[in-house]
């Protein structure tokens, strides 16, 4: 009898649209404007089951986060 793998390879690629993250995606846009401020932030941490997406969403974030840097580092070099 076959079965079908429900943990099919495949884990953390990105799918056309981030359902339901729209909040975790905002909080951690606000969280590096805060930082650019120099304003404390607290640390944020993703847990849940395999398979709800806590990959993909750290991969969006990381996509946020090097657009802030890239901004941030440029605002630096500028007089």
């Amino acid at each position: 009898m076959f079965k079908i793998n429900p943990y099919r390879p495949g884990a953390g690629l990105k799918p056309m649209y981030i359902a339901g993250r729209d909040e975790d995606i905002e909080s951690v846009e606000q969280i590096f404007e805060a930082l650019t401020m120099n304003v404390p932030v607290q640390s944020i941490i993703y847990s849940g089951l395999r398979g709800v997406g806590k990959t993909v969403l750290i991969n969006k974030l990381e996509e946020i986060i090097y657009v802030f840097l890239t901004i941030f580092l440029y605002l630096l070099k500028c007089p």
